[in-house]
């Protein structure tokens, strides 16, 4: 959980996912540290190699928690090209982190 500062309230956060120029939003969580969002999002992937999954963390005055960059080509080289597991969040401050289901799937 982010580290807050004594006499501060959690933050009431979101996040914001995309894959090129196609984005969703969580809703907006009641103040905590740590937030549970449990919200399932589908992307549209053309490129898989050239790819990232952009995730923001974002209280709801749209200050920045902490992200991540996923490139999509890291999933092509998993079993049942699937990611599960809590990854480190940049600029979240020490031990942020989110737990990410990602995985592609083949639509016929």
């Amino acid at each position: 959980p982010p580290q807050l500062r004594k006499g501060s309230k959690p933050p009431a956060a979101f996040a914001s996912l995309a894959v090129r120029d196609v984005s969703f939003r969580t809703k907006t969580c009641a103040p905590s540290t740590e937030p549970v969002w449990d919200e399932g999002f589908s992307f549209l992937i053309k490129r898989p190699h050239e790819e990232a999954l952009e995730l923001q963390v974002k209280d709801e005055g749209g200050q920045a928690l902490g992200s991540l960059r996923l490139p999509l080509a890291q999933l092509l080289a998993t079993e049942g090209l699937l990611t599960d597991g809590w990854v480190p969040l940049g600029g979240g401050g020490p031990g942020a982190q989110v737990l990410l289901r990602a995985q592609l799937g083949v639509s016929a």
